[in-house]
């Protein structure tokens, strides 16, 4: 098994009057089985149950992580932010639901 490491998740929205109440979580990265962070991108995606063209991004100490860098620049207990990029609203309705149990719907 490769090196593994725990990192604080926690999101963030941006352009929304969603402010979101997701508290933050720890989350262990395999840095053998998700060498990139487009990688680690989408096995958080699939565990918090994203919709698939939901578009958001990895920061890290005020910096954003690039989907193609490795994994090896995180490190223990690092503090990474996922920022939801704007939630529109469709037909005069906005729905948007906790991130961990349902998905966001994008137009």
């Amino acid at each position: 098994m490769g090196s593994v490491i725990r990192v604080k998740i926690s999101q963030h929205y941006t352009g929304s009057v969603y402010s979101g109440n997701n508290p933050p979580f720890w989350f262990l990265v395999n840095l053998s089985t998700l060498p990139t962070i487009e990688h680690l991108k989408n096995d958080l995606k699939g565990k918090l149950r994203l919709k698939e063209d939901l578009q958001y991004e990895l920061w890290l100490d005020g910096c954003q992580l690039p989907s193609w860098e490795s994994t090896l620049v995180l490190r223990e207990n690092d503090a990474i932010v996922i920022r939801y990029r704007s939630i529109y609203v469709c037909n005069t309705r906005l729905k948007t639901e906790n991130l961990s149990i349902q998905k966001h719907v994008l137009c």
